[in-house]
């Protein structure tokens, strides 16, 4: 389900900011959807300041029950984030969450496991947190910076050839390089990709949370492209695309849209 939301929020950075979020789900060629999304309009965190969320998730469709675990991963850190008391430290309890969430899969014995992107905007600006390869986006001043680092056997092996074990070529040519060497359901202790300092908000940032049907379907000059316009023409262009260029391997899509003005 396509879903939009419109509402005023302040942040220290810029105050009286309207937000506009728009998203959408693709399934695909499959016949099945797991990904899973949710975001909320403002709302009063334990800390009692205003706050807003928006997470994504993408059932791994290798593992049993990848609907159910990302409709979980999505549900739970909501209520988690919902919960915070205090801006302090908030990378620590961002990777406390995702280990509580981790646990209280691997515990239920389904198997299952996702992916994760998830956004908490506060007065301070935005924090973040992933795991796998979903992804999180800045768009501003015309350029797209993807802000999250995938947790795959390429990544893994880039820091070889950073550190001179390995060349470009071996690391890309691995026929392992898309593996996940994280996700949410994985039997180890997780390390999430998480940001310390909040990103302060500019005029006219967006923000793109993604699962990776999204951004090996469009190519980044063409995602820069959708995010010039409204959230809404946006995520409306980004599926039109899928919809039109979708091949027999296109995966499950979904996107969020969040703009500052």
């Amino acid at each position: 389900m396509d879903k939009q939301n419109n509402f005023r929020f302040s942040f220290d950075s810029v105050p009286e900011t309207d937000v506009s979020i728009a998203s959408f789900q693709h399934t695909g060629s499959r016949n099945y959807q797991e990904d899973s999304y949710d975001f909320t309009g403002p709302l009063k965190s334990a800390s009692g300041d205003e706050c807003f969320i928006a997470v994504l998730s993408d059932g791994m469709g290798g593992l049993s029950q990848g609907d159910k675990v990302s409709k979980y991963v999505v549900s739970s850190y909501i209520k988690l984030l919902s919960g915070l008391r205090s801006y302090k430290d908030i990378h620590k309890q961002f990777t406390a969450m995702t280990a509580a969430i981790n646990n209280d899969i691997v515990k239920g014995g389904t198997g299952g496991g996702a992916t994760a992107v998830a956004v908490y905007c506060c007065r301070k600006g935005v924090f973040f947190c992933s795991t796998g390869d979903s992804r999180l986006y800045l768009f501003r001043n015309s350029i797209l910076t993807q802000l999250t680092e995938d947790a795959d056997v390429m990544n893994r092996e880039l820091i070889k050839v950073i550190d001179g074990l390995a060349t470009y070529s071996d690391a890309y040519n691995n026929s392992e390089r898309d593996s996940l060497t994280e996700f949410i359901g994985a039997n180890k202790q997780l390390s999430p990709d998480v940001n310390i300092k909040p990103l302060e908000i500019q005029p006219g940032d967006k923000l793109l949370l993604c699962s990776d049907g999204v951004y090996n379907a469009i190519p980044e000059k063409d995602l820069s492209g959708f995010l010039s316009m409204t959230p809404h023409y946006a995520s409306t262009g980004m599926k039109n695309a899928i919809n039109e260029n979708k091949t027999p391997a296109q995966d499950n899509a979904t996107a969020i849209v969040i703009e500052f003005r």
